[in-house]
């Protein structure tokens, strides 16, 4: 967006402008709820790391294969987790290291919501 002086704009100037940043905020705005809903997905990850750590190899338990639909399943690791690193990959590393990257993505996540805010 070009600076506008305010004092010599004509009223559709204005309007345009108006519009503009009405749809920036709008932006802005759906960029934090959806950064909001990646640092609760990370922390509820770190989560349930942290509580699979606590279980045993051999337990029965329901895996989701949609938000709706579970098969029954035993545990077959406390101590390993693989983690969704975006378009198809996964890495595994031990449940410490598990937790460390959510709470990595956490804090990164939260650094750039700070920034956005700053602009909003």
């Amino acid at each position: 967006m070009t600076s506008l002086d305010l004092r010599t704009a004509t009223l559709e100037q204005l309007k345009v402008a108006d519009e503009q940043l009405r749809e920036e905020v709008t932006s802005y705005s759906e960029s934090l709820q959806m950064l909001s809903k990646a640092v609760s997905r990370y922390h509820s990850s770190g989560s349930a790391i942290e509580e699979l750590s606590k279980e045993t190899v051999g337990k029965d338990m329901l895996v989701p294969l949609t938000e709706s639909l579970y098969v029954p399943g035993k545990i077959a690791a406390v101590d390993k987790v693989l983690l969704d690193v975006g378009t198809g990959y996964f890495i595994e590393h031990d449940t410490e290291k598990g937790i460390d990257y959510c709470k990595r993505k956490v804090n990164f996540i939260r650094d750039n919501m700070e920034k956005l805010m700053e602009l909003v």
